[in-house]
């Protein structure tokens, strides 16, 4: 039998590792250097360096591996290091295929480093791996080089020709963080969106305050991080607010083993589909509840039904699905997370006007002279002063917003 977390002091007191491998400091910034980055880079500085929390766990063939938070940050910073040594400079853009605590370290270093981090999926990378690259004198001459860490030697990045979207990339935001990919599901076509380091800090600070996150809780990381909702508010999120991160990649599509981690590691916070909660509510169906277990969904529509059932099997239930697009999470249980809302009075479409948004990548803007983006969420103001979301516009999907449980504190939202 595996060893829990509680049986492996002494494997965190060998994982923290002395302070880092040279010693030496790093010169850490931005090509395009911003006070936002800055706060961004140091934030993060403050809650991993020299500390236990957040603490990344994860299971694999060796048995179970752990990293504290303070050996987080000292892996992170030689990774920044070894990617300097190559040539890639702050404001590069990063391809990976993150997968497990080394992908975590990556993440970090990209943040921390000033580097563009643009997770894809391996079927997306593997090809790129084999374009002729240019050559580093020629590579200097982009305005922002493009490298490949490849997939069985992410330490050592590889410049690469022809980058996926290669004409939109000239026209990134100078202090753009990170590319992400949205599924298309909603919209009829994917679109790639640049999040810059205030729309990274405003989705944290206020999700993390909304859910009344805690340092020290158990969260279960089930989605993959190329897409917003992963990325942001649930890999980035439990390290913000200092949780201890299981990293179960393969959890949505192994319901079982899902539920026994979350039994046997007494998991707190679990970031989900309406699918992969399905599937977790069926492998739960004749066991007891999980009173521990708060639930939040997003990504897509909940279907009639689900919620009380998940309410009922669960010890907290919220629902975050809206504008997941060009900014990740602006409603909680039909509640504003720190941003301004209004409704169409004629369409009842959702106008969002908020720091968290990023830009769309080799699209027209769609802000208006005011700040506002339609985001073709279909929606109407319910009595109790909730807004509940009935599908995309051209396309309505009726679902169940009922509320009768709440596990968050989400601001209420306003109607300019």
């Amino acid at each position: 039998m595996q060893p829990s977390l509680a049986q492996s002091e002494p494997l965190l007191q060998a994982a923290a590792g002395p302070e880092g491998a040279h010693g030496r400091p790093i010169q850490l910034g931005h090509a395009q250097d911003s006070a936002m980055h800055d706060a961004l880079r140091e934030a993060l500085r403050e809650r991993l360096r020299g500390r236990p929390y957040p603490l990344l766990a994860e299971r694999d063939p060796s048995g179970l591996r752990l990293l504290p938070g303070a050996a987080l940050w000292r892996l992170a910073i030689e990774q920044i290091r070894l990617w300097r040594s190559a040539g890639v400079m702050p404001g590069d853009i990063l391809l990976d295929t993150p997968t497990g605590i080394d992908g975590v370290v990556r993440i970090v270093a990209a943040l921390v480093g000033g580097f563009v981090y643009w997770p894809l999926a391996a079927a997306r990378l593997r090809p790129l791996n084999r374009q002729l690259a240019p050559t580093i004198s020629e590579h200097r001459m982009l305005a922002r080089r493009v490298w490949s860490l490849p997939l069985d030697s992410p330490n050592y990045p590889v410049p690469i020709s022809s980058p996926p979207a290669l004409d939109a990339l000239g026209d990134l935001p100078a202090d753009t963080a990170v590319l992400l990919e949205t599924s298309g599901a909603s919209s009829g076509s994917p679109a790639l969106i640049a999040l810059d380091s205030a729309a990274l800090l405003h989705q944290l600070e206020g999700h993390a305050r909304a859910l009344d996150l805690r340092e020290g809780e158990v969260r279960a990381c089930v989605l993959p991080w190329r897409r917003a909702f992963g990325f942001v508010l649930d890999l980035l999120l439990g390290l913000w607010s200092g949780q201890t991160l299981w990293l179960a990649p393969d959890g949505a599509r192994q319901p079982r083993a899902l539920l026994s981690l979350c039994r046997e590691e007494r998991v707190e916070h679990l970031a989900s589909t309406p699918g992969g909660v399905d599937l977790l509510l069926w492998a739960a169906a004749d066991g007891p509840a999980l009173p521990l277990l708060r639930v939040h969904s997003g990504g897509a529509p909940v279907a009639d039904g689900l919620a009380q059932r998940a309410r009922r099997q669960f010890g907290g239930w919220v629902e975050g699905y809206g504008l997941t697009e060009c900014g990740p999470g602006v409603l909680l249980d039909g509640h504003a997370v720190d941003c301004d809302v209004k409704l169409n009075p004629t369409l009842g479409e959702l106008y969002v006007r908020t720091a968290s948004l990023g830009h769309f990548v080799g699209r027209p803007e769609r802000l208006d002279a005011g700040g506002w983006l339609n985001s073709r969420d279909l929606g109407r103001r319910v009595p109790d002063g909730r807004i509940e979301i009935l599908g995309r516009s051209g396309s309505p999907i009726r679902y169940d917003t009922t509320v009768e449980r709440s596990s968050c504190r989400a601001p209420g939202s306003t109607a300019p």
